[in-house]
């Protein structure tokens, strides 16, 4: 008994919640991160930096308005701050 057993954290929710509530989880988030970039793709002068297949969603100030690519990794980074400091959710960069 000397190993932990990792694929305990795994196995006890499945027994006791069972697989389709990990599917409906899933799903939602899956569904959030859509409505997010399409959402996104409302607001100028952001674009989606790849397609959205999983739950994260990237994004970045377009250089198509002007900007210079310092500029827009400028307004990237307070852009990420301030959303930071709200508390509400939380954006990580590259």
């Amino acid at each position: 008994m000397s190993r932990p057993f990792r694929g305990l954290a795994v196995w006890l929710p499945l027994q006791a919640h069972g697989v389709g509530a990990f599917r409906a989880a899933l799903d939602e988030k899956l569904d959030l991160a859509a409505s997010l970039a399409r959402g996104l793709k409302s607001i100028p002068g952001i674009e989606a930096a790849c397609p959205v297949d999983l739950s994260v969603v990237t994004f970045r100030p377009s250089l198509t308005g002007g900007l210079t690519a310092e500029q827009a990794d400028d307004l990237g980074r307070r852009l990420l701050e301030r959303v930071n400091a709200s508390g509400r959710v939380y954006l990580s960069q590259r």
